[in-house]
């Protein structure tokens, strides 16, 4: 009778524990389904995102940036209404010095950049 006692109570104690980490883990799911895009969940393989935050990443264009072709600086120029702040400008026909591509700062004010400053561009909004 005494060893059907302590049977009884590690079951109990094992099905609380079950209890425990299945609520931990309700939560965790509930975090990355509901949570929003800053949401992170500690889990046993690292820290991930909630959905709204890989969704949120996979809306980035990290390493890809719209570029608008002209074929001279003065094309460009012509065209600046139509050309948004923060949009890149590639001229391809003009003199050696000034092909290259542009990024517009300002109505009517682009920058020459080089290839190195690409790294890290990302879609204006």
């Amino acid at each position: 009778m005494a060893n059907d006692t302590v049977l009884d109570l590690n079951l109990d104690q094992q099905y609380s524990a079950l209890i425990d980490q299945f609520s931990a883990l309700t939560t965790k799911m509930n975090a990355f389904i509901n949570g929003d895009k800053n949401t992170t969940i500690v889990t046993d393989a690292g820290t991930i995102k909630s959905l709204s935050g890989v969704i949120a990443d996979l809306n980035k264009f990290r390493f890809v940036q719209k570029i608008i072709d002209h074929n001279l600086y003065a094309d460009m120029i012509a065209d600046d209404i139509n050309i948004d702040v923060g949009m890149l400008i590639r001229i391809f026909g003009d003199t050696s010095l000034i092909n290259g591509i542009y990024l517009k700062s300002a109505t009517g004010v682009y920058g020459k950049i080089n290839y190195a400053n690409l790294y890290g561009l990302t879609q204006i909004p």
